[in-house]
């Protein structure tokens, strides 16, 4: 894992659990984004991973822009994931309005 000197953390409330599903799909790099949220028994579920600094940094930069992660999940599931309906633009924004990411 060369390179994955960042972690990134995402904090959300577990009534946003199947949009964060679908969104971690989007986001992971590798296969198993659609199960990196977990519950943390308080109301909340949580993924924190390894990352390289770029992509941590351009998750961030996301944050204030649902648009930009609305395109991004959009892309990444028409490349890899043809055959699941990717995330809407209001459920990133309801992703982006209740997460707690750094």
């Amino acid at each position: 894992m060369t390179g994955y000197t960042e972690t990134l953390t995402v904090t959300l409330p577990e009534a946003l659990a199947e949009i964060a599903s679908k969104i971690g799909r989007a986001i992971d790099t590798d296969r198993g984004g659609a199960d990196s949220f977990i519950s943390l028994g308080d109301g909340t579920i949580q993924c924190r991973t390894p990352c390289k600094p770029w992509y941590k940094e351009a998750l961030l930069q996301m944050q204030s822009n649902p648009s930009a992660l609305h395109q991004f999940c959009i892309q990444d599931y028409q490349t890899r994931w043809s055959t699941l309906t990717a995330p809407t633009l209001q459920e990133c924004e309801q992703f982006l309005a209740a997460a707690i990411i750094n």
